[in-house]
């Protein structure tokens, strides 16, 4: 596990290419966001976290593993590693997920977070 850089990017995209668009989406991770952090098998990519500052006290952390890799802790020490990154930093740690997502919201609840809001997508009607 370490800290991602700009020279990271090819492992990173490779990592995009072979994990499912909706689960990326749901992540929002990129090589650009300001703490990226990644976990590898040998030189494979296997799973990536974010860090994003959200004002003077808060700060997000999305999380997104290969599907070949799941299931082996490597998400929850990423995570982890995260927390105590903000921690030392005194953030308050915000774990945002999709709210069907069970591995992800179990993965939260392991690490107690607790859930305080439910932000749900809304559709304007037209008459």
């Amino acid at each position: 596990m370490r800290t991602l850089t700009k020279e990271d990017k090819i492992r990173f995209d490779e990592f995009r290419k072979e994990t499912p668009s909706a689960d990326l989406q749901e992540g929002q991770l990129s090589i650009e966001d300001p703490v990226i952090v990644g976990c590898f098998d040998k030189d494979k990519l296997v799973s990536v976290a974010s860090y994003w500052f959200w004002g003077d006290g808060l700060a997000d952390i999305g999380v997104v593993t290969h599907p070949d890799y799941r299931q082996n802790g490597i998400g929850k020490a990423l995570i982890s590693n995260l927390c105590n990154f903000g921690f030392e930093l005194d953030r308050i740690n915000v774990y945002r997920h999709n709210q069907n997502n069970l591995a992800s919201r179990n993965l939260a609840l392991s690490l107690n977070f607790k859930q305080k809001l439910i932000i749900e997508t809304t559709k304007i009607l037209k008459d």
